[in-house]
């Protein structure tokens, strides 16, 4: 597979008489660290690795010595994003043809490094494009890391009918640079969709919310417009079913939310202020002051928003508000209106 010196297809006839004559089970886990698919792509010989692909379909699942796939190392060590697409184009073709089930979405363990997680191959294909991606360029600027992607993405649908892209990367890890919009608006993605647990993005992403994943959050607020109805149902975290709730009440579930996203959400759907949570039976403030994570800013910025919700708590059935919440919201809202007026009047 070194036999740089040759074009390529003297290269892989070479190779095909180099494997009749040796005559050796290359589908057998090798004693070196390398197979000979793996050289083959380490060196971004495409004929050679879909000779060797069609005459050992087994060595497209074997792993080298620190487990790396076929897959993984077309996507570490192409010498360019076209060869390194081509490459990668062989291999998923392969292993469609000889019904391999792949593991793109999968994360495999590393016995020569502790037992630590090694990345999907999906992960490395989104880094790929994400390594060279830039807001202000064409796509055309790194459209094979796009197109290397795409295979990918086709791949694990084929083995996974509800793998979605973008619920992929928001449970994958905290992109910056707009990254998710990015992939959204690259294929044309629908902000609607929906995971198996019935989940769309927004409600994913505020479920999976972290400080770090907050740009995700922002991201789908800026591309979204239609936030004024209550989310059908989906199953939360807990794999509790729940329906009917605004995403108000999405988000002041979720841990340490940052007023500047509720303010996002409240904007696109103010009339989720006066409604009830279906769930918990309290107004938003409410269920503010309920959830330890949320700041006591959060709770003044949701009474300020609407003073008068606190005569509606006054004049409802109180046998549908928890006793808890009653006593803490009246100790709260003292706390609130005391500090707002401090403030005003410093």
């Amino acid at each position: 597979t070194r036999v740089v010196c040759l074009n390529h297809n003297v290269r892989t006839a070479v190779v095909n008489l180099l494997l009749d004559q040796l005559g050796m089970n290359q589908e057998e886990h090798p004693k070196w660290s390398d197979t000979l698919l793996s050289s083959a792509i380490r060196n971004s010989c495409a004929g050679v690795v879909r000779c060797i692909a069609r005459r050992y379909p087994k060595t497209l699942t074997m792993k080298n010595v620190i487990g790396l796939s076929p897959l993984h190392l077309s996507l570490s060590y192409g010498t360019d994003a076209a060869s390194t697409k081509r490459i990668l184009k062989i291999l998923l073709q392969e292993e469609k043809r000889n019904g391999i089930c792949g593991v793109l979405t999968t994360r495999m363990s590393d016995t020569s490094r502790g037992g630590k997680s090694l990345s999907a191959p999906i992960d490395l294909a989104l880094f790929y494009v994400f390594k060279k991606y830039k807001p202000s360029v064409p796509v055309s600027y790194c459209l094979d890391e796009w197109e290397c992607l795409s295979y990918c993405i086709k791949a694990a649908k084929n083995h996974d009918k509800f793998f979605d892209i973008a619920h992929y990367l928001i449970s994958w890890r905290p992109t910056s640079r707009n990254f998710l919009t990015a992939v959204i608006q690259y294929f044309n993605l629908s902000l609607e969709s929906k995971d198996k647990d019935g989940r769309t993005l927004i409600v994913a992403s505020l479920l999976e919310y972290t400080q770090s994943k907050a740009t995700n959050v922002r991201q789908l607020l800026h591309l979204g417009t239609n936030f004024d109805k209550p989310v059908q149902a989906y199953t939360d975290l807990s794999g509790k079913f729940v329906k009917n709730r605004y995403l108000l009440n999405v988000a002041l579930d979720s841990p340490c939310t940052k007023w500047e996203i509720l303010q996002s959400i409240t904007e696109k759907n103010v009339n989720a202020i006066h409604q009830r949570d279906q769930v918990t039976g309290l107004y938003p403030f409410m269920q503010a002051a309920c959830n330890k994570d949320q700041s006591l800013e959060n709770i003044y910025q949701l009474i300020r928003m609407e003073p008068n919700i606190i005569t509606l708590c006054a004049n409802t059935d109180r046998q549908r508000v928890r006793v808890r919440a009653s006593h803490l919201l009246y100790v709260l809202v003292n706390i609130m209106l005391v500090s707002g007026l401090a403030i005003w009047t410093m």
